[in-house]
Formats: C-alpha cells, structure tokens, sequence
C-alpha cells in the first residue's frame, strides 16, 4: 500500500551530485529513466528553467501530466539541489532568499497524540487509503476528516 519514493540523482561532469524526490515508484522511474534522462544527459544542469521547458514540451504527445508531471518535480528537485551545490548557496538563496524569518509548521501523520507531544497545533491526516485497498480503499467508513486542534 501507499506510493514508494523515488529519489532522483542529478550528477555533473565533476562528480558533485544533487538528490530530488518524488512518488509513484516503478512508473515514474521509468518515466525519468527511459525519457527524461536521455533527453537531458549532457546539456547545461544551471539553465533549470529551459530544461523544465525541454521536458514539457517532450510529453506533449501524450500528456503533460501524470506521471510525466512528478517525473519532472522530482528532476527539477534535483536539479535545483544541484546548483545549490555548485554555487555554494543555499537553494532558498538561489529563489530570492528568505522572505520571513518563522512560518507556522503542521504535522502530516495519523498519530495525532505523537504530534501533540512534539508541539504542533495543526494537523493533517494522512490518506489511510490507497487504490490497492481497492473499493475498500474509497468506502464512507475509512474517511478521517482533519479537525485543528485550539492552541
């Protein structure tokens, strides 16, 4: 049950590597593997927006979304990681920098009391279900609705 992570590697000619990850496992490894790579070996790993636009543009055909649309996030993770890397910056640097000094976080998980014990006053509960689970995976029964929890 549930999707397996894909973790992406991003290498440049010297070696350093950038990681990026995405979800839906075997699919969309083959996605990246046997399309994207190929279409993206050897060309300039800085000019991240012109090889999101290369990527698009090449699953036309055959739908932008999907698993192309993951492939590519996990990619563009990657890549930007990769930069950062290079560069020696912080990636939230290479963005535009940071544009507040504290956000408020939430705790995705099922285990509410664990995230109680940690600090969080928000929450969100994760999918229990999963297409595996077949039509027991969409009944009535299994919906959990998200209720915040006063500070």
């Amino acid at each position: 049950a549930g999707s397996p992570d894909v973790w992406v590697q991003v290498i440049a000619e010297d070696g350093t590597s950038g990681l990026g990850a995405c979800s839906y496992g075997e699919p969309v490894a083959a996605m990246i593997d046997y399309h994207y790579a190929p279409l993206l070996e050897g060309r300039d790993a800085l000019a991240i927006e012109f090889l999101n636009d290369l990527m698009w543009r090449s699953v036309q055909n055959y739908g932008a979304s999907g698993i192309a649309t993951v492939a590519r996030s996990g990619i563009d993770l990657a890549l930007w990681d990769l930069k950062g890397k290079l560069l020696q910056t912080p990636v939230y640097s290479l963005l535009g920098g940071p544009c507040r000094d504290k956000i408020k976080l939430y705790c995705t998980s099922d285990d509410l009391d664990w995230a109680q014990e940690l600090g969080f006053t928000a929450f969100k509960v994760s999918n229990p279900s999963h297409y595996s689970d077949g039509i027991d995976g969409i009944t009535p029964e299994l919906a959990i609705v998200a209720i915040p929890l006063a500070p």
